[in-house]
């Protein structure tokens, strides 16, 4: 990409000063995983969330950035 929801997070988080913030994301949006830890967020958990009447099972991806 051309880093514009890069840019986005950056300027989010210079507006937003409260940590630990955490963000989730799916297991298979490497794209998304890639934004988040260019802005400093490490991983602190993958897991499953359960399929639903409106979703299908996905990894789940908890990032954090203190």
């Amino acid at each position: 990409g051309r880093g514009i929801a890069t840019r986005a997070v950056a300027m989010m988080l210079g507006e937003w000063p409260r940590r630990p913030l955490y963000a989730t994301a799916a297991g298979r949006n490497g794209p998304s995983l890639r934004v988040l830890e260019k802005n400093g967020f490490e991983v602190v958990s993958r897991g499953r969330t359960p399929e639903t009447a409106r979703t299908v099972e996905r990894e789940t991806v908890v990032l954090v950035l203190r």
